[in-house]
């Protein structure tokens, strides 16, 4: 954030930044619950296929909101 503070030349701008920033920071919570809840699930139930799917999917959702606004 700190970063494209520095470069920002409008309040739109960072409060977009601010925004995804906040996005971002569940997304990664939600991560950690997925590799220390789910995957123990999917081994027991013999799915790992769906676990390691969602959570690539989550992963490129989270790189989606991690990317900064354009200006």
């Amino acid at each position: 954030m700190s970063l494209a503070a520095l470069g920002a030349k409008s309040k739109p701008y960072l409060f977009g930044a601010a925004v995804l920033s906040s996005l971002a920071e569940p997304a990664d919570a939600m991560q950690f619950v997925s590799l220390d809840e789910l995957a123990p699930l999917a081994r027991r139930y013999r799915r790992p296929e769906l676990f390691i799917a969602g959570n690539a999917l989550a992963a490129l959702v989270y790189l989606g909101l991690d990317r900064p606004v354009a200006a």
